[in-house]
């Protein structure tokens, strides 16, 4: 069995070979692009001294989504039923930043992460201060009430607890409909005919005619079906049809990308971007992923305050790369900004000598 053949047989065992209706269905392009997104966003930070009981895939999931998290040292009354696919990363072994080839062991604990589900107890700025759990992953089943910052310790994914579910379905809606306009304007291009049926075998006809064109098959319409002449109207024949598609599309992804703190490397504009306009979008992208990660700082100095951990997050992967721009960004411009004021100091001192020189003769 040659080597192609044999990848078709296993693609076609996972189910991997089967594309028929895949840009049909729009709810599963809406599900596909939120999870695309999600997936990129779960590694914008990473993590350093996290017990094995709190792998980081389970934590960024409930912060991401939910908009917070509540950490609690569970008593060892409470016995875990198992142990999923979020564990399959966590061992009780993890790796130091300054030390990335040094495997550094870390006490096992209890410590785990729960969905936040705040109770009615409002303290002087009218914020709950206590917290409800339950979980059925441990026998027994968990039910408590805990008291935030005594026996637990909240993490917020932003200041208001959003999460990043609201902005990942939202984008990935539009970005659906942006998708599925696109391949209709596409599909449009091969026939500029809006046909008008009038009878049930007409409307039948064309559907068959309209499918196969989407398929690609070269198609027509049989005549004796017809019965009564059918009209055609001539659609909208406008060629730059799929220009504002596929901007609409890219404006869509900008937008989206923007947002979660990152800037694309396409541009909807055909003139040159000038170095202002670059700076100026770059502080937009700023402040949101730093309350982000404010949050997920200070959340970290309180585990390990109460609890004796030694937990530490930073930025990473794309995110990591932008900090750096942005500081060795702002290093430059400190340094030219000195350099400015000391030449016009030093032309201050120059006009005051000389206007003394002229005093004095």
């Amino acid at each position: 069995m040659t080597k192609t053949r044999a990848f078709a047989k296993l693609t076609a065992s996972l189910g991997l070979d089967s594309f028929e209706g895949y840009h049909f269905d729009k709810r599963k392009l809406i599900r596909d692009n939120y999870y695309m997104m999600l997936d990129k966003t779960a590694q914008m930070f990473e993590y350093s001294g996290l017990p094995p009981t709190l792998p980081k895939v389970a934590l960024e999931l409930l912060l991401q989504t939910e908009g917070s998290a509540v950490i609690w040292n569970v008593p060892s009354g409470y016995v875990p039923t198992g142990y999923g696919i979020s564990f399959q990363y966590s061992s009780l072994v993890t790796k130091d930043f300054d030390a990335p080839d040094t495997l550094v062991t870390k006490e096992p604990r209890q410590l785990y992460a729960f969905s936040t589900n705040l109770a009615e107890a409002p303290d002087p700025y009218h914020e709950p201060y206590k917290v409800i759990i339950t979980n059925p992953g441990f026998n027994p089943t968990i039910s408590e009430t805990l008291v935030l910052n005594q026996d637990c310790v909240l993490i917020r994914n932003d200041t208001y607890m959003r999460g990043l579910h609201y902005l990942h379905r939202k984008y990935a809606y539009l970005l659906a409909e942006a998708e599925v306009s696109l391949r209709s304007t596409l599909i449009c291009l091969r026939d500029q005919l809006t046909f008008v049926a009038k009878t049930e075998p007409q409307r039948a006809a064309v559907a068959k005619y309209i499918s196969d064109r989407e398929n690609g098959v070269p198609g027509s319409i049989l005549a004796p079906d017809l019965g009564t002449p059918l009209e055609a109207i001539q659609a909208d024949g406008r060629t730059n049809s799929v220009e504002l598609a596929v901007n609409g599309r890219q404006a869509i992804y900008a937008a989206w990308y923007n947002e979660i703190g990152l800037n694309p490397s396409f541009s909807l504009k055909r003139e040159y971007t000038s170095a202002q306009e670059i700076d100026t979008n770059t502080d937009l992208l700023v402040p949101s992923i730093d309350d982000m990660f404010e949050c997920r700082k200070l959340a970290c100095e309180s585990i390990n305050a109460m609890f004796g951990t030694n937990i530490s997050v930073r930025k990473s992967s794309a995110w990591a790369i932008k900090e750096e721009q942005i500081n060795n960004a702002l290093m430059e411009d400190s340094l030219v900004t000195k350099d400015l004021d000391s030449d016009k100091k030093e032309g201050e001192d120059d006009d005051f000598l000389q206007s003394d020189d002229s005093n004095s003769s």
